[in-house]
């Protein structure tokens, strides 16, 4: 008896359409944001998007969020000096949309198709990207974005101040609105690091704030 289910099982799985055998991945595997403070209240960052996917792809979306709203003010940014790379430093097209809430770029060669890993490089600059306090100045930065498509299995972030001293962090993840409390952080007098090791999908957001 055993051994006619077994081959039942056998038979069923060999005549299964091959796209239910198979796995589709379609995600970001790791993303990783390098922000630089600047003297003149402007940000440089660069981001290290690893990508994987098992479809027949020209490359990917990045949503950069430029204008959010916190405590019922809305605070906006400018963002410029748009390059995109791979490891190797080879220049990657991409195509560049705003709206009333991003900075969207859509990345990829669209007369070229790929399927496995791919490392992006994106760098960039926000101009007026510090909030003033009057005893301290802030950078509010959501790190991923708000509006992937796919999912972002781990994100991570590194801030680095030669102007200013760092005197507090904190960092929300998870739904827009919400804070799940899982993501980490420290800070020396110059640097923080900030990491979320939960999956990232539309809707949620890694923001993380630095006083100086």
């Amino acid at each position: 008896m055993k051994r006619i289910l077994m081959l039942a099982c056998f038979v069923t799985v060999l005549f299964l359409p091959r796209e239910i055998l198979a796995i589709e991945i379609d995600r970001i595997n790791n993303f990783n944001s390098e922000i630089i403070i600047n003297r003149d209240t402007s940000i440089s960052i660069k981001e290290n998007i690893d990508y994987e996917t098992s479809l027949t792809k020209h490359g990917i979306y990045r949503y950069i969020p430029i204008r959010y709203n916190r405590d019922n003010i809305s605070y906006s940014a400018s963002v410029k000096n748009i390059i995109v790379t791979d490891d190797n430093k080879n220049s990657i097209p991409f195509a560049k949309t705003t709206d009333n809430r991003n900075v969207t770029l859509k990345i990829g060669d669209p007369d070229t198709t790929f399927s496995g890993k791919k490392t992006y490089i994106i760098s960039y600059q926000v101009e007026n990207a510090l909030q003033e306090f009057d005893d301290h100045d802030e950078l509010y930065w959501d790190i991923t974005g708000e509006g992937w498509q796919i999912p972002v299995l781990k994100s991570s972030a590194i801030i680095k101040s030669d102007v200013a001293s760092i005197k507090n962090i904190i960092c929300y993840s998870g739904p827009i609105g919400e804070n799940d409390g899982k993501c980490s952080s420290q800070f020396v007098e110059n640097k923080a690091e900030f990491s979320y090791n939960q999956q990232i999908v539309y809707g949620d957001n890694f923001t993380i704030a630095v006083a100086f």
